[in-house]
């Protein structure tokens, strides 16, 4: 399993995911600021896509719409500590806390509860990294 933080490069990873160099592997393309085209290679090779402060942005309308093509049992939503701090905190640095407003922005844009965002995407997560449970506290 690995996390791939692909940033001006996509030419290069959407290569390298089309010649199947990444076959089998379970992957997070983290952070994800990519193509449609290249979203749509990731979705279709079963990767999972983060989705991070950027979709509250006002111009990251290419983030919202490749948000609509991730399927929901393939996105996970991510800060970028101490970058990409979503709104309302833009321009100060990130903190995992504000992963809440990630969530909360993907639900507003999917129709969806925060609640349900909260449990699908921590059963991605669950999924992805092998983790059999997680206990809050």
């Amino acid at each position: 399993m690995v996390v791939v933080h692909n940033r001006d490069s996509d030419d290069a990873m959407l290569a390298a995911v089309l010649r199947d160099e990444l076959a089998g592997l379970r992957a997070d393309f983290h952070s994800f600021a990519g193509s449609m085209e290249m979203a749509r290679a990731l979705i279709e090779r079963d990767f999972y896509l983060g989705v991070t402060g950027m979709v509250t942005f006002k111009r990251a309308d290419n983030i919202r719409q490749i948000l609509a093509e991730i399927p929901a049992d393939r996105l996970l939503v991510e800060t970028d500590t101490p970058y990409l701090a979503p709104v309302p905190y833009r321009g100060k640095p990130n903190r995992p806390a504000y992963v809440v407003e990630v969530a909360v922005k993907v639900a507003e844009l999917g129709g969806e509860t925060f609640a349900e965002v909260g449990r699908r995407t921590s059963e991605n997560f669950r999924r992805l990294f092998r983790v059999e449970s997680l206990e809050l506290r």
